[in-house]
């Protein structure tokens, strides 16, 4: 992985594009963010929470969100965690108004349901081997 403490990776379906922001929080601890919006500026205004239009359409989910898309954000989260050190965390907070599919697909990865301070996450512990 690189040393940058934040790496996007986009992939572009249709007329959309998904997006994966990674942060780095901690030594081993890292924050995994998915969007699918049909612009990038969108795309980068929610990860960063801006107050506009563009980051409000890409939170309510106006983009195309149907299962090609889906699909491609689970190859591209796939190389993402892959690249990821082993024995680090990934955490995921989902913000999605469709939050049933995205469960699914944050399970299907791997990732458990955490709840703390009435907040419900996702984590994901990479093997040590």
């Amino acid at each position: 992985m690189h040393r940058n403490k934040f790496r996007t990776y986009k992939a572009k379906v249709n007329k959309s594009w998904v997006f994966i922001f990674l942060e780095k929080f901690d030594k081993r601890i890292w924050n995994i963010a998915l969007v699918i919006t049909p612009s990038q500026r969108a795309a980068r205004d929610w990860y960063w929470r801006k107050k506009n239009r563009r980051a409000h359409s890409a939170a309510t989910g106006k983009g195309s969100q149907g299962l090609k898309h889906l699909r491609a954000a689970y190859a591209l989260t796939q190389k993402v965690i892959s690249e990821i050190p082993k024995g680090h965390t990934i955490v995921s907070m989902p913000t999605s108004t469709r939050r049933s599919s995205m469960s699914q697909y944050i399970e299907r990865l791997g990732f458990v349901p955490t709840q703390a301070d009435d907040q419900q996450f996702w984590v994901l512990i990479t093997p040590e081997n």
